[in-house]
């Protein structure tokens, strides 16, 4: 199957002879693939672990993790029909790895994961994807929501939303995402922790900005300010680590957070609750 993965989600094809030659050399690696799905080990342990098995292997770690996470989507392919859970949103949400490889080599110039610790909720089958969002099976823990008498209180389910670098992000593909996600979980009430949805964007981003239209869907609850930009590499790819005067203003994006940054003033996150309807 790992043929078929490769074909689905669009792997180069060097990274996919890449893929083959640590499967001849060294196997499946079934140690590492179980850490994936085994609930009672946290993410970190995951991560160290694929780490020290690549120092041993004398493969990358970015290497090795895309590597475990291409074969353990064949066990997850069956776990999807053991549920009987529409196909298509197993490759929609194993196509993350596709967006997460594009990301490795734009931001570390290596094909491969820097984020493995991400990708456990896939496996354990607690995060989605459908169409353009992905979502998790969550519990609400701010404080208590309530509009349009409805309240929604500390430990209520909720969907979490994540919104991946896969192109576009308008309304209408979002709202298609927020519907299948709350038809498939039955939950109607969806959250979103996410520097996208800073309240003060509003002050230097373009009015025809998709962050805004994306945010604005959303009532904001909580919101932080920061004096950095830890998200910077979202913008400005393998440039993030330069001084803020030495990035890149390509697009109207950069250039809004370039001067923001430069003239001294906070960005930040928010977090926001939304009721699908």
């Amino acid at each position: 199957m790992l043929e078929q993965i490769f074909k689905k989600l669009n792997i180069p094809l060097e990274v996919r002879a890449a893929m083959l030659d640590i499967r001849s050399k060294h196997g499946d690696l079934m140690e590492l693939q179980v850490l994936l799905f085994n609930e009672s080990v946290l993410e970190r342990d995951v991560v160290s672990q694929v780490k020290e098995k690549a120092e041993e292997l004398g493969v990358h770690r970015f290497t090795l993790a895309l590597y475990v996470l291409l074969r353990a989507a064949e066990i997850l392919y069956e776990k999807y029909r053991e549920k009987n859970i529409d196909e298509q949103i197993f490759w929609n949400s194993i196509m993350d790895i596709k967006y997460k490889l594009d990301e490795c080599k734009e931001v570390h110039d290596i094909w491969g994961i820097f984020v493995l610790f991400w990708y456990p909720g896939f496996y354990r089958m607690t995060r989605f994807a459908f169409g353009r969002l992905q979502f998790d099976l969550a519990t609400y823990n701010w404080d208590t929501y309530e509009k349009d008498g409805m309240s929604v209180k500390k430990g209520d389910p909720v969907l979490d939303c994540h919104i991946p670098s896969s192109g576009k992000l308008t309304r209408e593909l979002c709202w298609d995402s927020y519907r299948r996600a709350a038809a498939f979980s039955g939950r109607k009430v969806i959250i979103c922790d996410s520097w996208m949805l800073y309240p003060q964007h509003i002050d230097f981003l373009p009015a025809h900005s998709s962050i805004l239209e994306f945010a604005n869907d959303y009532d904001i609850v909580e919101s932080t300010d920061k004096s950095d930009f830890p998200n910077s590499w979202r913008i400005f790819g393998k440039h993030h680590k330069l001084p803020p005067q030495e990035w890149p203003i390509d697009t109207s994006l950069q250039r809004a957070f370039r001067d923001r940054i430069m003239a001294g003033l906070s960005v930040g996150d928010g977090r926001g609750v939304l009721v699908v309807r």
